[in-house]
């Protein structure tokens, strides 16, 4: 659905509202501006180029024009790095677990034939979550604002006319002025609904969790949980796991997410994938969002802002792809270089979803090597014991060779007197 419609609904009437359907009860404690807020809280503006007079005008940035693109979402991947800032003696590991996202840059707006004159691009998963889901709740949120004004408009109107073939006959000549027509009522009905009641139904937005967020914790157990967002195992698509640490790097394989997710009211609750979905598209067609951007029904299309801060923020692997549009601050020839190695290295299949590195069909797990006190016994006899046998054997050397010197003399001294 394009954005462009919510506009032009907005000019219709505000009065359409007495028996609106999708109005959402004033209580304090509302669903949705509680994950209003949530989302918000975690979101990064994407009028991001503020100009130095102090101005928002985003379009006079040194954006590059990516308006005739679209963005594919390739996979997600898990890698497992040294940190650097890691406490050793607190943990049985100094490696933490790096998620990445790989995404095309698709020209004339067709993800299915982006095989030449594309870009290949690599950014961390929390940059582009933080990006991308801003912009989706946004068209989320236009979609059923849009969507409850024309179902709303069509309700007023069956209870207005009074012949159902007038009736049919003007929905469709309204449906056609406003835009309506774009829309299945009963289907963005049913959806925006669902969306709204959600939380009532047992549900809560996976898109919350993205973030390392602890869920679980059982004192007597000695066991808890975070949750945060992570890749399936062939990085097609983002998911919700579970973690036993604070920063999200040690996933527990077996934990059942669903099983230790909670409301404030202590009862288990779904993960509803309902907004997190559209941040990656499976399919090979599928595209995530076209770059094209028209401002106030302008037939010039700018870059879209979320494909502008994606661009502006990850590697960039173009030149082997031929890409036309590289931007005037393009890292240099052998940053891209090693940025194209390292996306090719995720794309072949090198680490798995866990970030371990991939060996001949198995998993090489790199961790903290930890030995015990025989161990370490028979390791100092045996350190020791090498060095007794070394000075022996310099001993035993150093007496033949004196023995030797001796003969020598000796020999030496019964040929002088033969003479």
């Amino acid at each position: 659905m394009k954005i462009a419609l919510a506009t032009v609904l907005v000019g219709v009437t505000s009065g359409a509202t007495t028996n609106n359907p999708f109005a959402p009860k004033h209580t304090p404690n509302n669903a949705q501006s509680k994950r209003i807020s949530r989302l918000l809280s975690s979101a990064t503006p994407l009028h991001h180029h503020r100009q130095l007079d102090g101005s928002d005008n985003y379009y006079n940035s040194n954006s590059v024009d990516i308006s005739k693109y679209s963005l594919r979402f390739e996979k997600c991947s898990t890698v497992k790095q040294y940190n650097l800032n890691s406490n050793y003696q607190d943990s049985d590991t100094v490696l933490s677990s790096k998620r990445f996202v790989i995404f095309r840059l698709c020209p004339d707006h067709s993800c299915g034939s982006c095989d030449e004159n594309y870009g290949e691009y690599l950014i961390d998963m929390e940059s582009y979550l933080d990006a991308m889901l801003q912009y989706k709740y946004e068209e989320q949120t236009e979609y059923c604002t849009a969507c409850e004004t024309c179902y709303t408009q069509a309700a007023q109107a069956n209870n207005n006319m009074a012949a159902a073939n007038y009736y049919d006959d003007a929905v469709q000549q309204n449906n056609a002025d406003d835009g309506c027509g774009k829309f299945d009522l009963n289907s963005c009905y049913k959806e925006c609904l669902n969306i709204d009641n959600m939380e009532s139904n047992g549900y809560v937005d996976a898109a919350d969790y993205i973030g390392c967020v602890k869920v679980y914790e059982n004192d007597k157990k000695g066991l808890a949980y975070w949750a945060g967002a992570t890749c399936n195992a062939n990085g097609s698509r983002i998911k919700i796991g579970l973690f036993t640490d604070e920063n999200c790097n040690d996933q527990d394989e077996s934990a059942d997410t669903e099983l230790y997710m909670k409301n404030d009211n202590g009862y288990n609750v779904k993960l509803s994938y309902h907004l997190l979905k559209h941040t990656f598209v499976n399919g090979y067609n599928n595209c995530i969002t076209s770059c094209a951007n028209y401002e106030d029904g302008s037939s010039y299309a700018q870059t879209a802002e979320v494909c502008d801060t994606l661009y502006q923020s990850a590697a960039k692997c173009e030149s082997t792809h031929a890409f036309n549009y590289r931007s005037e601050n393009s890292q240099n020839w052998m940053e891209e270089m090693t940025a194209c190695d390292f996306i090719e290295q995720l794309n072949y299949g090198t680490y798995d979803e866990y970030g371990e590195i991939v060996v001949t069909g198995g998993r090489m797990i790199i961790q903290r090597a930890t030995s015990s006190g025989a161990q370490r016994f028979f390791l100092t006899f045996f350190v020791w014991g090498t060095i007794f046998m070394s000075a022996y054997v310099a001993l035993l050397y150093h007496k033949i060779m004196k023995g030797q010197k001796s003969l020598l003399s000796a020999h030496a001294k019964d040929g002088a007197a033969l003479a």
